[in-house]
């Protein structure tokens, strides 16, 4: 990716985690049993100006 503020390119792939180590999950329910969409959240960073970007990687899970 590249950064949004600088134009500098970012360090994928870092994780995200919550008070006392938790990862952050997005979950979308859908209908019928077993049927949740589910990733945990990433990161990356510009390693010039700080700046911090949050993605998943199955985003197609999420489409209706």
């Amino acid at each position: 990716m590249i950064c949004n503020k600088c134009k500098t390119e970012m360090v994928n792939d870092c994780a995200v985690t919550s008070y006392m180590g938790v990862e952050v999950t997005i979950t979308k329910k859908r209908k019928g049993m077993f049927n949740n969409s589910k990733d945990n959240v990433k990161a990356c960073v510009c390693p010039n100006c700080g700046s911090v970007e949050f993605y998943i990687e199955k985003y197609d899970d999420f489409i209706d």
